[in-house]
C-alpha cells in the first residue's frame, strides 16, 4: 500500500510537528542484517503509519547499521524520500562511554527541538521518522524533553517498536505506540 498516494484516506497534515521513533526489525543476529521475519515486518511500516493516520514522512533517519537502513527501505520506497544516515542514532560503540553516548543522543534529540520548534514558527510540515537500537531508544526516552513520567520512559522497546510524538507547548508529547509483528 502506498503511503504517498492513498486514496483511502484523507490527507493528513499535522498540526504540531511529528516524531516517529522505532527500534529496527528483527535481525540476524549473525551479521547486521535482518531476518526474514524483519523483513515481512518491515515491509508492513507503512501501512502502520497509515492505520494511525499520520501525515507522510519529511524525513527518513537511521543509525549506520545495515538492519536500521533495511527497516525503513519499504517506507523509503513507498515514499520516494531518501533515508539519511545520522551516527548520532547508531547504537554505543565498544569503547565509547556512557557519558559520550547520552552526549550523542542529546545532540541529537536538541536539534529535533531546534527543528521542530522552527517548523512551528513558521507553519511548516515537520514529520520525522528516526530508526534505532534498544540502547539508543532506551536512553533517547529518558532524554527526550517529554511530558512522560519515569514508568512510561522506561517501557521496553521490542523490535519494530514505534512510537509516535507531538511538539506542543515545548514538550514531546506521546500521541500513540504500535508494534509490527
Amino acid at each position: 500500500m502506498n503511503t504517498k498516494n492513498s486514496t483511502n484516506a484523507p490527507p493528513v497534515l499535522p498540526l504540531e510537528p511529528t516524531l516517529i521513533l522505532m527500534r529496527h526489525a528483527a535481525r540476524d543476529h549473525e551479521a547486521d542484517r535482518l531476518t526474514s521475519d524483519g523483513h515481512r515486518a518491515a515491509s508492513e511500516l507503512g501501512r502502520l503509519l497509515l492505520g494511525l493516520k499520520l501525515p507522510v514522512p519529511t524525513a527518513l533517519l537511521s543509525s549506520p547499521k545495515l538492519r536500521t537502513q533495511m527497516t525503513l527501505r519499504f517506507l523509503s520506497s513507498e515514499n520516494e524520500l531518501p533515508t539519511t544516515i545520522d551516527s548520532r542514532l547508531d547504537e554505543r560503540g565498544p569503547i565509547e562511554s556512557a557519558d559520550a553516548f547520552q552526549m550523542r543522543i542529546s545532540d541529537f534529540l536538541g536539534s529535533l527541538d531546534r527543528d521542530a520548534e522552527a517548523a512551528v514558527a513558521t507553519a511548516s510540515t515537520f514529520v520525522k521518522v528516526a530508526c534505532s537500537h534498544f540502547d539508543w531508544l532506551e536512553l533517547a526516552a529518558i532524554l527526550l524533553n517529554s511530558d512522560e513520567g519515569d514508568l512510561e520512559r522506561s517501557e521496553p522497546w521490542p523490535p519494530l517498536h514505534v512510537r509516535t510524538f507531538v511538539f506542543r507547548d515545548g514538550l514531546w508529547r506521546r500521541f500513540s505506540e504500535k508494534r509490527v509483528s
